[in-house]
């Protein structure tokens, strides 16, 4: 790739630069999961809204405002450690198009390269995760009643992106998408 600098043409080098990936989708899904592989395989920090919102909030209700705090607040780490030329995946359902946006925004802000990773299962293997989760202890509060919720306002991707199906091999899907990003 080429581009004009001050009247030169300089080459720029892809490859040093720095990737922010997004990864969303219902819950129940396997984002985390994903996006823990995506994070070490392009050696990325990883913000999560989960984690996010257990630190802001011991108790949370899941109201509008909160939400809108959990996700300013990884914007924010977002942009501040992009600025530090740092690998960045974001983590969380992202089921608002002007959420994806948002961070579609501050990569090309930062020149970095930028992706969705959108990750799917079936309904019910989603109900049997969701009902392993509520026996033990996570970070996320989702149930299956939230899964509807979510999936009824889960806006469509309309932008090129990559589908990640975890009710088949992970591995290799991770894999044919680093290689194509």
């Amino acid at each position: 790739m080429t581009r004009k600098n001050k009247g030169k043409e300089s080459k720029k080098d892809d490859s040093k630069r720095n990737t922010l990936i997004l990864v969303c989708g219902l819950p129940g899904t396997g984002k985390s999961t994903v996006s823990k592989a995506i994070a070490e395989r392009t050696k990325a920090l990883l913000f999560n809204t989960d984690v996010v919102r257990k630190e802001l909030f011991s108790r949370p209700a899941y109201t509008q405002e909160e939400k809108d705090l959990v996700y300013k607040m990884l914007f924010e780490m977002a942009e501040k450690f992009l600025k530090q030329s740092k690998n960045i995946v974001l983590d969380g359902t992202f089921y608002k198009e002007e959420l994806r946006s948002r961070v579609k925004e501050i990569a090309q802000r930062n020149r970095s390269a930028f992706a969705i990773v959108e990750v799917v299962c079936s309904e019910k293997t989603a109900k049997r995760r969701l009902d392993e989760r509520a026996k033990s202890e996570s970070l996320s509060d989702a149930d299956f009643c939230v899964y509807r919720k979510i999936r009824e306002q889960f806006e469509p991707i309309r932008e090129k992106h990559f589908v990640v199906d975890t009710g088949k091999n992970v591995g290799r899907q991770i894999a044919g998408f680093l290689k194509n990003f």
